[in-house]
C-alpha cells in the first residue's frame, strides 16, 4: 500500500493592485489606504486624467503611470465575458494604470485574508502558488516528487489560468527500473534513461536552494519573510533523513548512502539507481560502466540479443560490434560515444575494425565537449542516418596518417600546447580540424561528379592544409561555373603593399609586415582556409577591399585579414584566426594601413571584374547566377 513517508507543503499569494481611478474622487487618501490593508505605505501622486472605464467621461485623478492594459472591443473577441471592461473602440484601446507601490509592485503574502480582498477584484493580479515535495514508499518502489501548482488571474480578467509542473524520479527495486519525468502539463517521462536521471536529480536537490520569490534578484532576496518561511518548511535534513531511511528500507546494504550535502547525495541517488538495475536485470557491465550506461544506454532489445552484455548491445544498436571494437571498450569506458561513430563514418561501419587499433590512442581521450549530443536520445538518433563517407582504401590510409599525426601534435609541447594536457584535446582546434577533414572528404564526393579520378592525396597535415584550399577553390568555381578576377591599378597595388615598418621609440625595428591586396578568388580562398574564416565567400563582394596583413614576409603564417569600404575607404572590420580581435602587435601596423588607404588619391574600387569561363575535362561549365549578400557580420 502506498504511504506518504513525508510531505513538504508550501503556500503563498501574490497580489499586483492598482489604483481604481473610477472612484477615487469619491474617497480621501486614508480611506483608500485602510481599504486595501496591505500595509502599502509612500503612495506619491500628481495630477493627469484619465478616460473613466466605466462611462467614458474625463475625470481628474492622480497617476503616476507605470503599467498599461489594453481593453478589447467585445464583438471582436472569440471568447465572450472574459473581462470586466470592454472599450467602446473597434481596435480597442490602451489604459494606463497605477502601482499602488511602484517600488515594489507585487505584495507577496501567506495570509488568506489579504487575498480575499483581492481575489474577485478587477484592477488586481493575483496568483496562488503552491509547491510541494514529498516522499512515498510502496512494497517496492520510493517515489520522490517536487510539484508545483499555480493559478493566476491577471488584472481586467474574470478567470484564472492554472499551471502543473512536476519533477521526481521513481526507482522500482523489485524490477530494477527507474522512471525519471519533467515538464508541465505533458511532462518528458523517461524510464532506464540515467541521464535524464541525471538532470532531474540536479534539479530536484537544487530547488531548496533558490529563492522562492525574486525581489531585488540578488542575496538580500533570502531576507524577505516569504523565502525565510518557505527555507523553513522545506528542511533539507529533515527531507534527507526520511529519504536514506526509506532507501534502506529497500536495501539495507547501501548504507553508505547516508550524506550530508547536496552534491553527494545527487551522486549516491544516481549511483544506487543505476547498480539496482544492472544488479535487477543481471547486465554484464565493464568495471567503469556508468559513463556507458548513462550516455548510450541500448535498451533491453539489444541488451536481451547480446546476452545482457552492455557493451556488446551498445555497439551493435550503432551498427560496429566486433571483437576489436569491443575490446577498445573494455579498454577506455569512458570514451565520447560520438568520436566512435566519427570513426565508424571514415572508415566504414563494417570496416571500422580494421582501422580501430591504428588510430592513435590519445584520441579516444578526448574529452566530450558540452552539448554535443547533449539530448538524452541524440546519440541513437544520429544514428538513423548512417552516414558513410564513400572513399577509396588508399585515401583511408592517407587519413588514417592525418588523424595520427594531428592527435600527436596536439599533445606535444610543440605550436604551445601543453603536455598530456587532454582537456585542450576537446577545444576549438579539434573541432575545427575535424570539420576541416569532414568538408575535405565532402568536397571530394561532390567534386568526382565532374572529375572521376580526383581523390585525397595527403599523407601530412601540410600536404593537406594545401590539397583543401586547392579543392575549396575548385569547388567555389564548380558552383559559379566561372573564376574571377580583380583588377585594379599599379598605383594602388603599389601604394598598399609597401611593406609596414614598426619601430619603437628608440628607432628599433619591433616587427616588419606585408600587406597583400587579394585580387582572384583563388587568394580569397586560400586566405578563409588559413585563418579559418569565410572570407572566401567575399570574392564576389564589390563593395570593399581585402587586405591579408601579414607578419615577416608575404606569405606570413601570422597573418590579420582587413576589410574597406570602397565608398569611404573606411576599415569594415579586422580579423586574427577562427574570427578573434586581432593580437596587440599587429595594432601599430593595422593604423598604418588604415591612413596609406584613407590617403590614396583616386578611389580605391577594382577597375573592373573579370569572369574567366571554368572548363573540365574539354567541357566549359554552365555559368550560375548567384544570390549577393551584401551585409556579413563577420568573416
Amino acid at each position: 500500500m502506498k504511504k506518504v513517508v513525508l510531505a513538504q507543503r508550501f503556500q503563498f499569494y501574490a497580489i499586483e493592485p492598482y489604483k481604481d481611478y473610477t472612484s477615487l474622487e469619491k474617497k480621501r487618501e486614508n480611506e483608500v489606504r485602510k481599504e486595501l490593508d496591505l500595509g502599502l505605505s509612500n503612495i506619491d501622486f500628481f495630477e493627469t486624467l484619465l478616460t473613466n472605464i466605466k462611462d467614458g467621461t474625463e475625470s481628474r485623478v492622480r497617476l503616476k503611470g507605470g503599467h498599461k492594459i489594453r481593453l478589447f472591443n467585445k464583438k471582436e473577441l472569440k471568447k465572450k465575458n472574459t473581462k470586466y471592461f470592454y472599450s467602446n473602440e473597434v481596435e480597442g484601446e490602451q489604459i494606463n494604470l497605477d502601482n499602488w507601490n511602484p517600488s515594489f509592485p507585487t505584495f507577496y503574502t501567506t495570509k488568506e485574508r489579504h487575498l480575499l480582498k483581492h481575489y474577485g477584484r478587477p484592477l488586481s493580479s493575483v496568483s496562488v502558488e503552491i509547491q510541494e515535495r514529498n516522499i512515498t514508499v510502496d512494497e517496492d518502489t520510493i517515489s520522490v516528487r517536487f510539484y508545483v501548482y499555480k493559478k493566476s488571474r491577471v488584472v481586467n480578467c474574470k478567470f484564472f489560468k492554472r499551471t502543473r509542473t512536476a519533477l521526481g524520479f521513481k526507482i522500482n527495486f523489485k524490477t530494477g527500473n527507474v522512471i525519471s519525468y519533467e515538464g508541465t502539463e505533458k511532462p518528458k517521462i523517461r524510464q532506464n534513461n540515467f541521464k535524464h536521471l541525471s538532470q532531474v536529480l540536479n534539479q530536484f536537490f537544487g530547488r531548496t536552494a533558490v529563492s522562492i520569490i525574486y525581489i531585488r534578484g540578488n542575496d538580500s532576496d533570502k531576507d524577505h519573510p516569504i523565502n525565510k518561511e518557505a527555507n523553513n518548511v522545506f528542511n533539507d535534513d529533515e527531507f534527507m533523513k526520511c529519504l536514506f531511511h526509506s532507501i534502506l528500507s529497500k536495501i539495507p546494504h547501501n548504507a553508505n548512502i547516508i550524506s550530508n550535502t547536496e552534491l553527494n547525495i545527487r551522486k549516491k541517488m544516481l549511483l544506487i539507481s543505476m547498480e539496482t538495475f544492472i544488479s535487477v536485470n543481471k547486465i554484464k557491465v565493464p568495471n567503469d560502466y556508468k559513463r556507458l550506461l548513462m550516455e548510450a544506454y541500448p535498451t533491453k532489445h539489444f541488451l536481451k540479443k547480446n546476452d545482457n552484455k552492455l557493451v556488446a548491445a551498445i555497439l551493435d544498436r550503432i551498427g560496429i560490434k566486433s571483437k576489436s571494437t569491443i575490446r577498445l571498450l573494455h579498454k577506455f569506458p569512458k570514451i565520447d560515444i560520438s568520436k566512435l561513430i566519427l570513426m565508424a563514418r571514415y572508415f566504414g561501419y563494417d570496416d571500422l575494425h580494421k582501422y580501430i587499433h591504428n588510430i592513435n590512442e590519445k584520441y579516444w581521450d578526448i574529452p566530450k565537449e558540452k552539448g554535443i549530443f547533449s539530448d538524452d536520445s541524440s546519440i541513437y538518433f544520429a544514428m538513423e542516418n548512417k552516414h558513410i563517407y564513400d572513399i577509396k582504401d588508399s585515401e583511408k590510409s592517407c587519413l588514417l596518417k592525418l588523424i595520427n599525426e594531428f592527435i600527436e601534435k596536439i599533445d606535444t609541447e610543440d605550436d604551445g600546447y601543453k603536455s598530456s594536457n587532454s582537456s585542450l584535446m576537446g577545444n576549438t582546434i579539434v573541432r575545427s580540424q575535424f570539420g576541416a577533414f569532414n568538408d575535405h572528404l565532402d568536397m571530394l564526393i561532390k567534386i568526382r561528379r565532374f572529375l572521376p579520378n580526383i581523390e585525397m592525396r595527403a599523407n601530412n597535415l601540410s600536404d593537406f592544409h594545401n590539397e583543401h584550399l586547392e579543392l575549396a577553390k575548385l569547388d567555389r568555381q564548380i558552383k559559379k561555373g566561372y573564376s574571377i578576377k580583380y583588377v585594379f591599378e599599379d598605383k594602388l597595388i603599389k601604394h598598399i603593399e609597401k611593406p609596414i615598418v614598426v619601430k619603437n621609440l628608440d628607432d628599433e625595428i619591433m616587427g616588419t609586415f606585408y600587406p597583400v591586396l587579394l585580387k582572384i578568388d583563388g587568394e580569397y580562398t586560400e586566405e578563409g582556409g588559413h585563418m579559418h574564416h569565410c572570407v572566401a565567400s567575399y570574392a564576389d563582394k564589390e563593395k570593399s577591399i581585402i587586405v591579408s596583413l601579414r607578419e615577416d614576409n608575404v606569405l606570413g603564417n601570422e597573418r590579420v585579414t582587413c576589410e574597406y569600404d570602397v565608398r569611404d575607404k573606411g576599415c569594415v572590420q579586422e580579423k586574427y584566426f577562427c574570427n578573434a580581435k586581432p593580437p596587440e602587435r599587429f595594432e601599430t601596423a593595422l593604423v598604418i594601413l588604415q591612413d596609406r588607404i584613407l590617403a590614396y588619391k583616386g578611389s580605391i574600387k577594382s577597375i573592373s571584374k573579370e569572369r574567366i569561363p571554368l572548363v573540365i575535362n574539354g567541357v566549359q561549365l554552365a555559368i550560375k547566377e548567384e544570390t549577393l549578400f551584401a551585409n556579413f557580420l563577420d568573416f
